[in-house]
C-alpha cells in the first residue's frame, strides 16, 4: 500500500476484475518503464511492464481479499509508486471489524499473495518439465533468487524470471517494518497494541532506523543507487510523520 490514492485523469485505464474497480494511474506506466529502461532491448523493456503489471494486481488482490473477508469491498489504483488497495468506506462492515488482528492480516496478504503465485509459477514449471533452480547471481545480492529451467525461448525464460523475482524479492522487501511498506503497517499494528500511547511513534522510529540501513546496505552491498534512493525516501518520509506527531506521541486513532 503505498501512500494517498492520486486524483483520476483522462488518461487513466480503468477496468473491473471481477466486481472490483481497478484504475492505472498514467505515472504507472511511466515509472514502470524507467526502472525498465536499463535492459538493451525493447521487447525486455515490455516484458519487464508486464511482468510487474501482473505481479502487481496479484499483490493488491490479495489485500482485496482480506478486506472481503473482513466484509469490507474495496479497490484498486496502480501509481507511480506501486499499489493500493483502497476499502470502500461506505461498506457496511467499515472499521466494524477492523482491530489489530486484521489489520495485520490485511498488510501480509499482499505479500503472502505474491509468494503463492511464485510458487503456483514453479509448481506449474515442473508440470510442464521445467524447473527451478536456487542461485545467487551475483555477488552484491542480498538472496538467492529461483531460476526457471527448462524454458524454450529466452524471452519466455526471462519473462518468468521477472515474474519470481518481483513476487518473491520484492515481497520479501515489502515485509520490512519501513512506513508505508506492509511490513511497516504490520509493525504499527502491534506496537500500537502493545503500548496505544506511544506504539505509533516507536513504529516510526523503527522504520526510520530499519530504512536507512537498508538504503547503506543497497549502496554498499547491492550495489544499487535506486534501491537506496527508494529508502532513503521512506526513512525522510517516516522522520517528517514523526515530526508532525509533535514530540512523537499518538495513538492509534
Amino acid at each position: 500500500m503505498f501512500f494517498a490514492e492520486p486524483q483520476p485523469t483522462q488518461y487513466d485505464l480503468n477496468f473491473m476484475i471481477g466486481d472490483v474497480p481497478v484504475r492505472v494511474h498514467p505515472m504507472f506506466w511511466l515509472m514502470t518503464v524507467l526502472l525498465g529502461a536499463s535492459n538493451p532491448q525493447p521487447i525486455l523493456v515490455g516484458l519487464w511492464v508486464v511482468a510487474v503489471f501482473i505481479s502487481i494486481l496479484v499483490h493488491e488482490f490479495g489485500h482485496v481479499l482480506a478486506f472481503r473477508y473482513f466484509g469490507m469491498r474495496s479497490h484498486v489504483v496502480l501509481q507511480a509508486m506501486g499499489g493500493l488497495a483502497i476499502p470502500d468506506t461506505m461498506s457496511a462492515n467499515y472499521g466494524r471489524q477492523r482491530n489489530w488482528i486484521s489489520d495485520i492480516a490485511i498488510a501480509f496478504a499482499g505479500p503472502a499473495a505474491g509468494f503463492a503465485f511464485a510458487a503456483l509459477i514453479c509448481v506449474v514449471l515442473k508440470v510442464s518439465g521445467g524447473d527451478v533452480m536456487l542461485v545467487k547471481i551475483d555477488r552484491s545480492d542480498l538472496i538467492p533468487m529461483l531460476m526457471p529451467v527448462g524454458l524454450p525461448t529466452e524471452y519466455s525464460y526471462l519473462f518468468v524470471f521477472r515474474l519470481l523475482e518481483i513476487n518473491i524479492f520484492w515481497g520479501l522487501l515489502n515485509l520490512l517494518p519501513v512506513f508505508p511498506l506492509d511490513g511497516g503497517q504490520i509493525a504499527a499494528a502491534v506496537l500500537r497494541k502493545a503500548n496505544p500511547h506511544d506504539g505509533l511513534r516507536q513504529a516510526l522510529m523503527l522504520s526510520v532506523g530499519t530504512a536507512i540501513g537498508m538504503a547503506v546496505l543497497a549502496l554498499v552491498k547491492m550495489e544499487s543507487t535506486y534501491m537506496a534512493m527508494f529508502f532513503g525516501f521512506m526513512a525522510y518520509n517516516s522522520y517528517q510523520i514523526l515530526q508532525s506527531l509533535g514530540g512523537g506521541r499518538s495513538g492509534w486513532r
